[in-house]
């Protein structure tokens, strides 16, 4: 029999890395006004054609596109697709204490291009 107070223990540890996550999200979305009417935040495991409206080649480029601007030890990525599913913005914060935010635009074939990028150091 497994000790009940073991999954406790693993449930707390899993919120406090999901509330750190979105505080993260929050505070990048803050530094780099995201105005969240217009933008639907998606996590990384989440960011796919079914729950996005995308269709799966656009979901799967988008997915290898922001594979190229996220580094080791980065926080774990925000997606923020706009409501008209033609701009995405990926935020982060470096192990350098940077938030970085990378906005992609999608193209006719279905690949994303990076149009703008910014870093903030961060106070915290």
């Amino acid at each position: 029999m497994t000790d009940p107070l073991y999954y406790e223990d693993i449930d707390a540890r899993v919120a406090a890395v999901k509330a750190k996550i979105n505080s993260v999200q929050e505070q990048s979305a803050d530094v780099f006004d995201i105005d969240e009417n217009e933008y639907k935040l998606f996590q990384t495991n989440e960011f796919l054609a079914k729950n996005t409206g995308l269709t799966v080649d656009a979901s799967a480029k988008f997915r290898i596109a922001m594979r190229d601007v996220i580094k080791k030890g980065d926080s774990k990525p925000g997606i923020y697709l706009n409501n008209d599913k033609e701009q995405a913005i990926v935020v982060t914060k470096s192990k350098d204490n940077e938030y970085k935010m990378f906005k992609f635009k999608i193209e006719s074939d279905n690949t994303w291009t990076l149009v703008d990028s910014e870093t903030e150091k961060s106070s915290k």
